[in-house]
């Protein structure tokens, strides 16, 4: 994915933004992987712990500033979450090409779900000064 694809899907949130850019290099990595099954089985991993980890934070976030479609958010994440179970039950075996249509599907899906849930998210951070990219913004990440 070029930087520009990466600038396209930025929701003006520099946190939520850095975790994207994370989350889909992983993405890119097993789809356009010709590494062996260990080091899919790493990338896998690795993407794994790092969408648990955003998501518990977004969700957070969503929490403590009460952000009023937290609800429908996180069940958007319960789907991806599932998604990204069934990619870990894939790590391991000889799948790779299993590997990367999945990979494409999710990363397919964490670019719409970027553009339009956490792009609503963080325009509600910015229009209530939350976000640290903001203009104006404090309390939360103080």
């Amino acid at each position: 994915m070029s930087n520009q694809e990466m600038k396209d899907h930025e929701t003006g949130s520099a946190i939520l933004d850095r975790d994207h850019r994370i989350l889909l290099s992983f993405l890119q990595k097993l789809v356009s992987s010709s590494e062996s099954p260990a080091d899919i089985n790493y990338i896998t991993a690795q993407f794994r712990a790092y969408l648990d980890s955003h998501f518990e934070n977004e969700e957070e976030l969503m929490e403590r500033c009460q952000y009023p479609e937290r609800h429908a958010h996180r069940m958007e994440h319960d789907q991806m979450r599932r998604h990204a179970e069934r990619l870990s039950q894939l790590e391991g075996s000889a799948q790779s090409d299993a590997i990367r249509t999945l990979s494409l599907l999710i990363q397919s899906w964490i670019q719409v779900h970027i553009d339009r849930t956490d792009r609503e998210f963080a325009d509600y951070l910015c229009q209530h000064h939350i976000a640290p990219s903001c203009t104006g913004a404090s309390g939360l990440f103080d």
